[in-house]
């Protein structure tokens, strides 16, 4: 459900906020989070949010 997805989006953003850096990118992770939900919803499997979140881990060390 939406709820479902939002809490959980906002689970995820404020997890991350223990990274003081973090706290800047709270409305992307709060996104981020709720990509990663509604894509679990919809496969019924955890695992295309996990390489989901690897893919965007990924990208973020390249970057930096």
């Amino acid at each position: 459900s939406m709820v479902t997805v939002g809490a959980t989006g906002g689970i995820f953003a404020v997890v991350h906020t223990l990274d003081p850096n973090a706290v800047k990118a709270l409305p992307a992770l709060f996104l981020f989070g709720m990509a990663l939900t509604w894509a679990a919803l919809r496969t019924g499997r955890i695992g295309t949010s996990i390489c989901m979140h690897v893919g965007f881990n990924l990208l973020a060390v390249i970057q930096a």
